[in-house]
């Protein structure tokens, strides 16, 4: 249920597919100007979805110092259906709820590297 990258598993398959023009566009318009923004957002997807698990790990560590009741609360939400979940249905759709509240904390995590990147470019550098 955590597999976000690679070749789909037999079971569970994959948390979607990476869309191109190929795969989701009609023959008519794969070599037209509407291919571009579509090749542009199945780039973006590939690389966020080997982001992804790096900045949830970063939003949970962010989570639990700003608030650790509510992380808990929701990590005990995510914990119940990675478990739960994932032991009585083998189906990805059954574990959807988890993935959104999974990129709750990546977005977290993301807020925290924007932070992070900002105080340290003002930071005068020690010569």
């Amino acid at each position: 249920m955590l597999k976000f990258a690679g070749a789909p598993l037999p079971y569970y398959g994959s948390m979607g597919i990476n869309v191109t023009g190929k795969k989701t566009l009609p023959e008519s318009w794969q070599g037209s100007l509407f291919a571009l923004p579509v090749t542009l957002l199945g780039m973006a997807q590939s690389v966020f979805r080997y982001l992804a698990l790096p900045l949830i790990i970063a939003g949970l560590w962010r989570g639990f110092h700003i608030s650790r009741s509510f992380t808990w609360l929701l990590l005990a939400t995510i914990l119940y259906y990675l478990v739960l979940g994932s032991t009585l249905h083998m189906e990805i759709r059954y574990g959807l709820p988890m993935q959104s509240l999974l990129m709750v904390f990546a977005g977290l995590g993301v807020v925290h590297l924007v932070q992070f990147i900002r105080t340290s470019a003002v930071r005068p550098q020690k010569s």
